[in-house]
Formats: C-alpha cells, structure tokens, sequence
C-alpha cells in the first residue's frame, strides 16, 4: 500500500510518470541492466505507483510471480523521495525480503540510477525488529552471571557471541556466519518492550542513523521507532 504522511505541493513532481515509464521501456535504461528483461506488467505497476504519488492517492497492487515487484516499487519510490526531499520506507514482511532489497536491488540501482544523464543519488539502510538485535547491556550481565545461567557449552556459545560482537558491522542475527543458540541468544537479545535496553543496542543506533542520514529506509512491519511513539505500518511511506 502507497500511503503519505503528508501532502506535497501540486505539480511538484509532474514527469515523474513520464520518467518512470521511460526507466521500464524496452529501451529505457533498465533494458541495460544485467539480467533486465522488459515485463509489460512490471512496467504497469511501476507507472501506476508513480501516478499514484503524483495524485497524492492510496494505492493498493497484486502481482504474481516474476513481474519484478521490488523495481517497480523501488524506483518511483527513489525518484518520489529524491525530487521532493522525503525519506521513504518501505515496509516489508520479511527479513528474507529486506535484505534481498538491500544486498540485491538497491545496489544495482545505485549504479543505474547514477548513470541516468542526470544521476539520480540516493542512500538507504535496513532496520529489523529488536529481537534480531544484540543489547550489549543484556551482554555484559549474562557474561557476569554466565556459570549461573548456562551449561558449560552454552558458555563457550556465549564467548563466541561476545567475540562476535567486537567485530560485528550491524549487531543483528544476519551477521554470523552460523546463528547462535536460541537459548543463548534470547539472553542477550534487546528484550521486547526493554526500555532500559534500547540505549545499550544495535537496533537504537542504526534506527536513529537511518531516520537522521538515509533517504531510505528498509524495515520490518513489526519495527517500531525508538521509544515506541510512532509505528509505520503501511507499504511505503513518506516522511520529512
């Protein structure tokens, strides 16, 4: 679902069709993308989500397999955000499709929207629910009462977490290369409804770069903001 936050000035945004249009063509720019393949659905999809920021409406679309959802959401979405000087967020409902976003699309759209004649430059990160994250404060208590909390193996699993989390990039469950035990974990986990903990945990820090530096943000539906006073909800949003 499209939805906004709030209004932007009429004919602010008039050929963001056109260009979004173009972009999906046989011959647009796409078409010089590896593994670009034109879909005249896809190319609908995007058209209509583009028309549909442009009339500042809702907008509700289902796609089967293969039509290329992500693009045809993605870019005029990106367009939309640069051009009116928004953050968009898109709100998936898994993390499997987060991070193909974010390790898959938004890369190659880097690169083909910054060869357009007038490069199109963008920034985006990915914010998934606290449980995914570490709480280095929930950390250093079970590392301090670890011989009365685990067995000896789950000891030497609590070593590794914290070995992990010296050399971590972003604190969450996607970054070891083999997941902890889910025992383990839930010890050191940012605690759902942890006001305490949001200050000492991954999720805190990169949740409040995300609102402060990226235009876009890739987040998980049940992801809600620091200190818990706004929840997005919808498809993708748009945001001062």
């Amino acid at each position: 679902m499209i939805s906004f936050i709030e209004q932007h000035p009429a004919g602010s945004n008039l050929d963001l069709v056109r260009k979004v249009e173009e972009m999906f063509s046989p011959t647009g720019l796409l078409s010089k993308a590896k593994n670009f393949e034109y879909r005249p659905e896809q190319q609908q999809m995007a058209v209509a989500v583009a028309t549909a920021l442009e009339d500042k409406q809702h907008l509700v679309v289902e796609a089967g397999t293969g039509v290329g959802k992500s693009l045809g959401y993605l870019i005029p979405a990106i367009f939309f955000a640069v051009a009116n000087g928004k953050k968009a967020i898109i709100s998936t409902h898994t993390i499997n499709l987060q991070e193909q976003l974010v390790e898959k699309d938004l890369p190659m759209l880097t690169t083909v929207l910054g060869n357009l004649p007038e490069p199109v430059k963008f920034s985006y990160t990915m914010l998934k629910g606290r449980q995914n994250y570490l709480c280095t404060r929930r950390l250093k208590k079970a590392m301090q009462q670890a011989d009365s909390l685990f067995t000896s193996p789950e000891i030497s699993e609590l070593k590794r977490i914290h070995e992990w989390s010296l050399t971590t990039e972003d604190g969450s469950l996607s970054d070891f290369e083999i997941e902890p035990d889910p025992k383990v974990w839930s010890q050191v986990k940012i605690a759902s409804g942890d006001g305490e903990g949001i200050g000492h945990s991954w999720t805190a820090v990169i949740e409040l770069s995300a609102i402060d530096e990226f235009q876009l943000l890739i987040k998980n539906e049940k992801v809600r903001r620091a200190g818990g006073s706004i929840r997005f909800c919808n498809f993708l949003r748009f945001v001062k």
